[in-house]
């Protein structure tokens, strides 16, 4: 088996692992920290990984070309993911006496999952920028647009937790 077989096969049993906590949690509304503790950190680092990529292809768009709507865009989207990254809700907060908020549990997974959807759309849409050595301006504004849905969940994120 090739080291990249391992590794997929490695990533393929934590995300079977992920679904079937989650699925759990879901079906029987009981759960542990523990278990919580482990979705949130999955999903925080898919969440991490994916605007680590971003602004990794920023940075190099940025050296091929010192243009000034590059950088207000890397400094737009950095400031967005600081936002992102400081939402305090995470799934283990959902755990009270081995029972889970089974409703506030799936609104959390819905935007969660947006999000890293999202983000996934601007890491291939700044991998061709980079591929094409620019930033079209139709790219820009996908991006943004993109961002912008990224800003909506993380206010509905946010709103979870008030």
């Amino acid at each position: 088996m090739v080291i990249d077989d391992v590794s997929r096969s490695g990533t393929i049993n934590s995300v079977i692992r992920l679904a079937s906590l989650i699925q759990r949690a879901i079906d029987k509304r009981r759960t542990n920290y523990e278990d919580m503790c482990e979705i949130s950190k999955h999903l925080s680092y898919m969440i991490k990984s994916n605007i680590d990529e971003i602004l990794k292809y920023m940075e190099l768009l940025l050296e091929n070309s010192r243009s000034k709507h590059i950088k207000r865009l890397k400094n737009d989207l950095h400031a967005l993911f600081n936002e992102l990254l400081t939402c305090k809700i995470s799934y283990e907060n959902l755990v009270n006496n081995n029972r889970v908020e089974r409703d506030k549990l799936m609104k959390l997974i819905d935007i969660d999952n947006e999000i890293i959807n999202s983000l996934k759309n601007i890491v291939n849409i700044i991998q061709n920028a980079y591929k094409e050595s620019e930033l079209s301006p139709s790219y820009e504004r996908e991006i943004r647009k993109i961002a912008a849905e990224v800003e909506r969940y993380t206010i509905k994120r946010k709103v979870l937790d008030g």
